[in-house]
């Protein structure tokens, strides 16, 4: 992928960790802010209309309500942010695996992913990811190697044909055929669209 479709994606590294705890934060703010608010208004309200007429239940049920209104806030954002903390955490795997598969296609088949505190899931994906990796490098390595004995064949072949050494031709052709059955099943273990 260019660096114009990682910009039209929105596929930022720095961007999702920072856009997460952002919201983490905003969500503590906010709680913080609206239980003091709460408190506040509440107790300038007691004070304001405290006559001394009311009894002590009402009175003590009065002043601590906003409390109570305030400790639901801080408990419904405390969930809220132990819900999103594990996503960072789970942020920073996949883009350890996007960026390796983009290093892939780029045509680097040798590095592996090496992540510490993975899940069973996350483990077993980094895994499968390095053994594909490898047995798709292995497959490529082989081709290499033939391609490479194939123009050495093709080079002898020549060289025979403009000696008119035509056994040696008919033999180095049967020998590329060989060869080429060798390619034939890499291709068949290679399965493409």
């Amino acid at each position: 992928m260019s660096d114009s479709s990682h910009a039209l994606h929105g596929t930022d590294d720095l961007a999702q960790p920072f856009s997460l705890l952002w919201r983490l934060a905003m969500m503590a703010g906010s709680a913080l802010f609206v239980s003091a608010a709460i408190i506040i208004y509440s107790n300038r309200t007691l004070l304001a209309g405290s006559d001394g007429s009311e009894s002590l239940v009402a009175l003590a049920a009065s002043h601590l309500m906003p409390y109570m209104i305030s400790a639901v806030v801080a408990a419904v954002t405390a969930t809220a942010i132990i819900t999103i903390l594990p996503m960072l955490r789970v942020y920073r795997s996949v883009t350890v695996i996007r960026r390796r598969l983009h290093e892939m296609a780029s045509g680097d088949l040798s590095s592996k992913i090496f992540l510490h505190d993975l899940d069973a899931e996350q483990a077993g994906l980094v895994s499968e990811l390095n053994l594909t990796v490898a047995a798709l490098g292995h497959a490529i390595a082989e081709w290499k190697v033939l391609n490479r004995s194939q123009w050495e064949r093709l080079q002898t072949v020549r060289q025979a044909a403009r000696r008119n050494d035509f056994d040696s031709v008919i033999e180095n052709i049967e020998r590329m055929e060989i060869t080429w059955e060798k390619v034939a099943s890499i291709e068949e273990r290679l399965t493409t669209s």
